[in-house]
């Protein structure tokens, strides 16, 4: 997830032009909707609109499953670990693995709202810079140090991120191997007191430049212009169907 955030900006889509506070409230409103669902045809729905939403983004596929085929994964795992260990009696045998109905069931429907919350999650962070994103949290009541913590460490993880890049390659320059032993075990545990100690000389730098620019507590972004009629409806649409997700339980 976060390799699509300010990454791909320049794809333009109709959710990159929608205002980002009226965006965070409309798909905000669905991952809910989607994460409330109780039952398969429920969450189907729900996966079916997040489908809809992402096709908006106008992302190649490739380019998605590149992006989030490592989180895919995790979830296919997840949900097939939830089939094979379900307490009901099996009622399907393939050699030694057991399934029994209400595991599948159940698997279907946690791997179903998984997928939706991801996809609505990417298509968020795709289509909205972080700073942006950020600010319309704020604007939307979420405390301010929470947001001061959030944008640093995403600053920071570009710089650490950096940090590990040079590490690795002055050990390859040093014909360090990957092998199990102590002297492996040895150099992995200096390398990471270094890095360490280097991230928090680095995080003492970074406040001290925040300081010398101005920062008096208060993250500030540039204005955005304000929210149109369209951003307004596009809104409405996305809270509706998320009422009509979560109120569909009761009309099945």
């Amino acid at each position: 997830m976060w390799a699509l955030i300010d990454h791909h900006l320049d794809i333009r889509s109709p959710l990159r032009g929608w205002h980002p506070t009226a965006k965070l409230i409309g798909l905000g409103s669905l991952v809910l909707a989607a994460a409330c669902a109780r039952d398969v045809l429920t969450a189907a729905a729900g996966l079916v609109l997040s489908i809809l939403v992402v096709s908006l983004t106008r992302f190649p596929l490739g380019l998605l499953w590149r992006r989030l085929r490592g989180l895919m994964l995790f979830i296919a795992l997840f949900a097939v670990l939830i089939a094979l260990t379900s307490d009901e009696e099996p009622t399907l045998r393939f050699g030694a693995l057991t399934l029994s109905q209400p595991g599948l069931i159940l698997a279907a429907l946690l791997g179903a709202k998984a997928v939706s919350i991801a996809l609505l999650g990417a298509a968020l962070v795709a289509t909205t810079p972080f700073s942006q994103l950020c600010h319309s949290m704020r604007r939307l009541g979420c405390p301010a140090r929470v947001i001061q913590v959030t944008l640093l460490a995403y600053r920071m993880n570009f710089a650490l991120g950096g940090e590990v890049e040079s590490t690795r390659y002055a050990l390859s320059a040093r014909g360090f191997t990957w092998r199990l032993g102590r002297r492996t075990l040895l150099t992995i545990g200096n390398v990471l007191g270094s890095l360490l100690a280097r991230s928090l000389d680095r995080a003492d730098r970074l406040y001290d430049a925040m300081l010398a620019r101005g920062y008096d507590g208060t993250v500030h972004c540039l204005p955005r212009p304000s929210m149109t009629t369209a951003d307004f409806l596009a809104t409405v649409v996305a809270v509706l169907a998320a009422v009509a997700l979560i109120g569909a339980h009761w009309w099945i």
